[in-house]
C-alpha cells in the first residue's frame, strides 16, 4: 500500500480511494463532451499566466505542445481515459503531464481550482449547445412561415376541446407555432447573456494571490464580461436551471406541435398529410400510415424535462382563434422581423466566440513556433 495517495488533490491523504468510491464518483461518461471546452479553456489559462510572467515562456510553449497533441487526439477520438483520473479535466491534466513532466506539466493547474476548471467548462459547452439549439429553431421557423405562406385564405376548422370553434387559415395556425418558438428565441438568448460570464480565475470560491488577468483570460475564451463574485461564480447553478426551464418550455411548444400534426393526420381529421419518408407503416395492414416521428416528439425527452411537467399541460390547449388573410399577413411580416432579429443575435454571439477560439488557437500556435507572449496585444 502507498504511503501517500498519488491523486493531484491527495496532499494529505494517506492511502489510495477505495475501488467503490473511484466507480462511483468518476463522470467520464458525462463531462466527456467537454474535452474541447477543457482544452481551450486551458490554453487561454496558460496563455494568460504566461502573458502575466507567472510561466516562463518554455513553460508554457511545453504545456500548449501537450494540449495541442491532446485536442488532436480528441477530436480523433483517440484519447485514453482512465477512469481512476475520475474526470476529463484530470485525465487531460494528467496527459499533459505524462508529456511534459511534472516539472511543466504539474504547473498548468497554477491559480487554477477544479472548481472554477468544471464551471468554466460547463458554460463554454452551454453556450455552444445553446447556440445549437437556437439556429435549428431558426430553421424551423423560416420552414413554418415558408409553408404559410401563400395560404392566408386556405381555410380550416380551430379547435377548442378537440371541437370545431372558430374558422381560421392555415397560415394563421402555421405562424401560431412561429410566435411562440419566437418567445423560445428570446428566451434562449437570455439565458446564453446570462451564462456568458467568464469565472475563470475564481478558483476554488476565493480568487488567487497570483497577478492574474481575469479580463484577458475571459477574451481569449470569447465571454462578454468575467463573472465578478468568486463565491457566487462557483457556487451557483441556476444558470443550469434556467437553461433546462427554457428548452423544457420549448419543448412544450414542439409537443403541441407535433401533437397537432399527429391528431390533423388521422382519416377523422384529414388536413394534413405527411411524406412517406417521415412515417411508417403496419405489417398487417397496409393502409396504415403512422406518424411515428411526430409521436415520438410529443413526449421526446419528457423524462429529462418532467420537473415542469405541471407548467407544460398549461400548453397543451388547442385554442386556435378567428382573423383574415391581410391581418394574418401582418402577423406573419412582424415573426419573420422578429426572427430575423432573433437570427442576428444568435450570429453575432457565434462570430464572438467563434472569433476568440480562433484567436486563442492562432496565439497557440504563435507560441509552439516560439513566438513570444510579451510581444503580443492580447
Amino acid at each position: 500500500m502507498p504511503k501517500s495517495s498519488t491523486k493531484l488533490w491527495g496532499g494529505r491523504f494517506a492511502v489510495e480511494p477505495a475501488a467503490v468510491f473511484l466507480d462511483y464518483s468518476q463522470s467520464l461518461a458525462t463531462d466527456l463532451r467537454m474535452a474541447a471546452e477543457d482544452i481551450w479553456g486551458s490554453q487561454a489559462h496558460v496563455l494568460m499566466l504566461g502573458k502575466q510572467g507567472i510561466l516562463t515562456d518554455a513553460e508554457v510553449r511545453e504545456i500548449l505542445r501537450c494540449l495541442e497533441e491532446a485536442r488532436k487526439h480528441v477530436e480523433a477520438d483517440t484519447l485514453t481515459l482512465d477512469p481512476a483520473d475520475e474526470d476529463i479535466h484530470m485525465n487531460l491534466e494528467q496527459f499533459v503531464i505524462r508529456g511534459a513532466g511534472a516539472e511543466f506539466g504539474g504547473k498548468l493547474h497554477t491559480a487554477r481550482s477544479r472548481n472554477d476548471q468544471v464551471v468554466t467548462d460547463s458554460r463554454l459547452h452551454l453556450r455552444h449547445r445553446l447556440l445549437d439549439v437556437l439556429e435549428a429553431l431558426s430553421d424551423l421557423q423560416q420552414a413554418l412561415l415558408h409553408r404559410a405562406e401563400g395560404h392566408e385564405r386556405t381555410v380550416m376548422p380551430g379547435y377548442t376541446h378537440t371541437q370545431h370553434a372558430q374558422p381560421i387559415s392555415v397560415a394563421f395556425w402555421l405562424t401560431g407555432h412561429v410566435a411562440a418558438l419566437n418567445r423560445d428565441q428570446a428566451r434562449l438568448l437570455s439565458v446564453f447573456d446570462r451564462a456568458d460570464a467568464c469565472p475563470l480565475g475564481s478558483c476554488a470560491l476565493a480568487g488567487t494571490s497570483f497577478p492574474t488577468d481575469r479580463r484577458l483570460t475571459a477574451r481569449l475564451l470569447g465571454f462578454a464580461r468575467v463573472e465578478e463574485h468568486a463565491l457566487d461564480a462557483v457556487g451557483s447553478r441556476d444558470i443550469y436551471l434556467e437553461a433546462l426551464s427554457a428548452l423544457a418550455i420549448l419543448h412544450a411548444h414542439l409537443s403541441r406541435l407535433c401533437e397537432e400534426l399527429v391528431l390533423f393526420s388521422t382519416y377523422e381529421f384529414g388536413m394534413v398529410e405527411l411524406s412517406d419518408a417521415l412515417t411508417s407503416g403496419s405489417s398487417i395492414m397496409p393502409q396504415k400510415k403512422n406518424p411515428c416521428l411526430a409521436e415520438l416528439g410529443v413526449e421526446a425527452r419528457a423524462s429529462e424535462l418532467g420537473f415542469l411537467d405541471p407548467l407544460k399541460c398549461l400548453e397543451r390547449q388547442r385554442s386556435l382563434g378567428s382573423t383574415g388573410p391581410r391581418e394574418t399577413k401582418r402577423m406573419h411580416r412582424a415573426l419573420a422581423r422578429q426572427l430575423a432579429a432573433h437570427q442576428k443575435g444568435a450570429a453575432r454571439r457565434r462570430e464572438r466566440v467563434t472569433t476568440a477560439r480562433a484567436r486563442t488557437a492562432a496565439v497557440v500556435q504563435h507560441v509552439l513556433r516560439g513566438g513570444s507572449l510579451a510581444s503580443l496585444d492580447l
